[in-house]
């Protein structure tokens, strides 16, 4: 059991375990556990499934010694709900570039179906995310907007799939290195402004 860091002033904490070496995830569970007494629930956020050896283990450590397991993530969905002003106006915001990157892949997709070009889905996932490098794109979107743009990200790979080969239920981490078909185009992109996000997903349909 180890003291919180020198200069720590939030709530009240304990280090049971920290930066574990050589021990193997029973070892590590059990001493946790050993510092632990009259253990009769323990509350989580797994949210969909138990995620990594440590977590199970420790699970069935904590059940085998009799501890009910609570789940909260109803708990937690209702925290995430409450937002403060400035959390709501970051989200309005977060919107807009949204908006406005949305835009531009729209833009760039619509340019390459006319002009009958090869391009690859991970192009113009490059093309779009470079948009934040673009002095002249982001002083246009800027313009008249009280926003700081070093606090503008795109927290998500932009997505770009087409053709009859993806799936829209399993999110890759990029677009894949196909070139656009100019059939059924899925497209995927949040944009981040501070500590909010804001996602917009279409299917577009050319031509159909």
């Amino acid at each position: 059991m180890k003291a919180p860091p020198a200069g720590y002033t939030g709530p009240k904490m304990v280090i049971l375990e920290q930066n574990p070496k050589s021990e193997t995830m029973q070892q590590i569970a059990d001493k946790v556990l050993a510092e632990t007494q009259n253990l009769k629930s323990v509350s989580v956020f797994l949210k969909d499934k138990e995620d990594g050896d440590l977590t199970k283990t420790m699970i069935n450590s904590m059940r085998s010694k009799g501890a009910k397991i609570v789940e909260l993530k109803e708990f937690m969905d209702r925290v995430h709900l409450i937002k403060t002003d400035s959390e709501i106006k970051n989200l309005g915001l977060a919107g807009k570039f949204t908006e406005f990157a949305f835009g531009k892949i729209v833009q760039e997709i619509e340019e390459i179906i006319e002009g009958n070009k090869q391009v690859k889905h991970s192009a113009i996932q490059k093309r779009i995310e470079a948009v934040l490098d673009d002095t002249n794109a982001m002083s246009d979107f800027l313009k008249n907007r009280n926003m700081d743009a070093s606090f503008l990200d795109f927290p998500l790979p932009v997505l770009i799939h087409s053709g009859g080969d993806f799936n829209v239920h399993k999110f890759q981490m990029d677009s894949n290195d196909s070139k656009l078909q100019s059939q059924a185009i899925y497209i995927n992109c949040c944009g981040k402004y501070c500590e909010m996000s804001a996602m917009a997903s279409r299917t577009l349909i050319v031509n159909p």
